[in-house]
């Protein structure tokens, strides 16, 4: 009798697995098609969160944003290199292109540009100086009537922009973080 339990256990097993073995491609397709629905629903949430933050004017990280500086200053990543900017009222500025280097010490973000240097402090102030010729750090250029080449500056006219007339300007600590940036 010991003999017929273990052949009809056998069987019964076999049964089992083979049923188990048809019917595996409906589960795996089931919890397959309810773990992307999960995932892409959380995917939506988090979509409808950022065009949320967009509209209430928040500064959104995103594939190409590098930093975000208190909701105003972004070092963003574009083709061309890598760009600080300032968003107020809707509307972006580049304040210096070709960003090399950034460090955020003792509340204050660093900046270390092929164009110059600047530092934004805890009151979103932003100190800038240009390291280029005036001729170089333009928006776009246009003649006047005797042939002549003008351009128009690319420095923003904001109250939280200040640009500085010499390097030396920055405080000796601000020299010191820029210095060390700039060996690194």
């Amino acid at each position: 009798m010991n003999k017929k339990k273990y052949i009809v256990i056998l069987i019964v097993l076999i049964l089992l697995y083979s049923i188990s073995a048809c019917s595996i491609k409906p589960i795996t397709n089931a919890v397959s098609d309810r773990f992307w629905g999960f995932v892409t629903k959380e995917w939506d949430k988090e979509e409808q969160e950022r065009i949320r933050r967009v509209e209430n004017g928040e500064i959104v990280r995103g594939k190409d944003t590098i930093l975000i500086w208190e909701n105003m200053y972004v070092i963003g990543h574009y083709p061309d290199s890598n760009h600080l900017g300032i968003k107020t009222k809707e509307v972006s500025d580049v304040i210096l292109e070709k960003v090399l280097k950034h460090k955020v010490k003792k509340k204050k973000l660093y900046i270390v540009s092929g164009e110059g240097y600047a530092v934004i402090d805890k009151n979103n102030i932003c100190r800038v100086y240009i390291t280029i010729p005036d001729d170089e750090f333009v928006e776009e250029y246009s003649k006047d009537s005797q042939g002549n080449l003008l351009y128009r500056s690319r420095r923003i006219d904001d109250e939280h922009i200040k640009y500085l007339s010499d390097f030396y300007e920055f405080s000796e600590e601000e020299l010191k973080i820029f210095y060390r940036l700039d060996k690194s």
